[in-house]
């Protein structure tokens, strides 16, 4: 009898995954997250029915840097973002070994074609929007809002906003994601177009590439520009350095040679008609500039170990310039990571892209016949790089996906990975054990969240804010208070329920009030730095009368965001 092989089953999964990934937005889709986390852990437990020591190795790097992620939660300002972002990366992290485990180099073409694929699909959903779709989406979002899509009202709000700006996003609700995702994906079929050897495939092949190129040049992302002629650029000299440009295979020179032509055209056009000047980069990059001054002034204050994974955004509230906006990322990778996780960070990350293309670098030497597929990695590696230096792709579903698979692609072929079977197998089980569970319980947490939500959208309660100022179902607290108790070391969830326990305080009485008060300051623990827990709690001690505690809030939260306009008008009115 022939011992199980999980290999190909794996295989289909991260194909699946791979194309769904591009077609299906977290954005609004928040579940399908989810969904991907259960199908890519259910994977690496069923791997271990293989020889799975192999592929553990190979992917090294992105363990350091996942087990340098978690570590960080031992000194972070945050638990909560810390796990959260964690979480995150242990999902990408598995699918890249899953990748690298189950990808033997004839199945490498496959996943590229079917990238290529959805890449074209992509595009043609984004050129039709931005020529006849854009209307449809308008009409559909003022008839319906927030009920029709399940969305919050701010969201519903952006969405108008980026329609506003006449810029295909397709299925990412972002022109810059979709940009880097196409500049990603370029070279794939680049390759794909190298290695089809009928008439139909080259134009298959051929057509992808020419709805790429549209749909990105219809984003008008600077950002995909810069992603786009590094990955190009990457193409070129990797074209050059093969096939010196007069051989057969040079074509691919000539190729990536004329895209840089169309790119540089279309995106001259393209901003030169939307009337933004050329390349239209001036509030960008100005906003830019605010998020690098702040990134230096944080690193300053910790440049070792950083301020735990995922801090950024708190800590960020304090370097904010008068005028300039919130926001989550550095929109730089290197100066995030070393904010959060300090020059360690940094180096495991360093480690983790010079391992990546060093490995490109050897399989484009190693093998002829493999040398197109490296060189679409190496050069969808190096546009995903260049566009986070000026943007925050690397947190984004949809592109960090495909980065994390070409990272896997590239381990597959590394025949020098370390090969610790046993040891190898019972870490990355007991790692997918603590994982599954914890994830388990954030699902769970959520589950109950968004049923006290439902509560309260039944009892005409729009939001948790609005729930502050009126009565509140007990059902809807008690389902707060279980969120809370699932994951208790999420400041938000308690800052939730405090929301329910103070609207309940209209019919409940002053108990309510005072467990209102513990959740917020419990809230305030955990996380210390974000200044609108503080800002709540003043606002709940304003209702009570007592200005001066009410005083001492504001006075907190304006330190930990000094260029917050309302917390300053909040502050005054409290010191009348």
């Amino acid at each position: 009898m022939n011992r199980f092989s999980p290999d190909r089953p794996i295989f289909a999964i991260v194909c699946i995954l791979a194309v769904v990934s591009a077609l299906v937005s977290g954005a609004i889709y928040p579940y399908y997250a989810m969904a991907f986390t259960i199908a890519v852990t259910l994977c690496l437990f069923l791997s271990m029915a293989g020889r799975a020591g192999y592929a553990l190795g190979a992917v090294w790097p992105a363990w350091v840097l996942l087990g340098v992620t978690y570590i960080s939660s031992f000194w972070t300002v945050s638990l909560n973002l810390t796990f959260s972002q964690a979480f995150y990366l242990s999902a990408m992290v598995s699918f890249s070994y899953l990748a690298a485990f189950s990808v033997a180099d004839d199945r490498k073409y496959t996943l590229l074609r079917l990238l290529a694929g959805a890449a074209a699909a992509v595009s043609v959903y984004g050129i039709y929007q931005y020529y006849a779709g854009f209307a449809h989406t308008e009409d559909y979002l003022k008839a319906y809002g927030a009920s029709g899509l399940g969305l919050p009202n701010i969201g519903v709000s952006s969405a108008l906003l980026v329609l506003e700006s006449r810029r295909a996003f397709s299925t990412m609700l972002s022109p810059n994601v979709l940009a880097c995702f196409l500049a990603m994906v370029f070279p794939a079929g680049l390759a794909v177009y190298g290695a089809a050897r009928t008439a139909p495939g080259r134009l298959l092949a051929a057509s992808a590439l020419v709805l790429m190129l549209g749909a990105a040049i219809l984003t008008k992302s600077v950002g995909g520009l810069i992603a786009f002629a590094a990955g190009v650029a990457v193409y070129i000299t990797i074209s050059l350095v093969l096939h010196g440009g007069s051989s057969a295979k040079g074509t691919f020179f000539w190729i990536a040679a004329a895209v840089i032509v169309v790119v540089f055209a279309g995106y001259f056009v393209a901003y030169e008609r939307a009337g933004s000047g050329f390349l239209g980069v001036g509030s960008s990059f100005t906003d830019r500039l605010g998020y690098y001054t702040g990134s230096l002034e944080i690193i300053g204050g910790r440049p070792s170990l950083g301020s735990g994974a995922g801090s950024f955004q708190v800590e960020y509230f304090s370097t904010i310039k008068p005028g300039a906006g919130e926001t989550r990322y550095a929109h730089n990778l290197p100066l995030q990571t070393m904010a959060e996780t300090g020059a360690l960070g940094l180096l495991s990350l360093a480690v983790l892209f010079w391992v990546f293309f060093a490995r490109c670098i050897r399989g484009i030497r190693g093998d002829e016949g493999m040398a197109p597929v490296y060189a679409a990695l190496a050069s969808g590696g190096a546009a995903f790089l260049a566009h986070n230096m000026v943007d925050y792709t690397w947190y984004v579903h949809e592109t960090a996906v495909v980065w994390w698979l070409y990272f896997g692609l590239a381990a597959a072929g590394d025949t020098r990975a370390v090969k610790f079977e046993k040891p190898m197998k019972a870490a990355a089980a007991a790692i997918a054990l603590v994982f599954s569970v914890c994830y388990m319980k954030a699902g769970i947490a959520e589950r109950y969240k968004d049923d006290a939500l439902r509560v309260l959208g039944e009892a005409g309660i729009a939001t948790a804010s609005a729930a502050r100022s009126g009565p509140v179902p007990g059902e809807a607290v008690r389902l707060a208070g279980m969120a809370a108790a699932v994951k208790p070391y999420d400041d938000n969830y308690r800052a939730f329920l405090a929301n329910l326990y103070e609207g309940a305080a209209y019919n409940a009485g002053p108990m309510s009030a005072r467990l209102a008060v513990e959740q917020y300051e419990e809230a305030i623990r955990l996380n210390p730095l974000y200044p609108y827990h503080y800002r709540d709690l003043g606002i709940l001690y304003m209702k009570f009368g007592d200005k001066e505690a009410a005083r001492r809030m504001f006075e907190e939260a304006c330190r930990r965001y000094p260029a917050g306009r309302r917390l300053a008008g909040q502050l005054r009115e409290a010191e009348k």
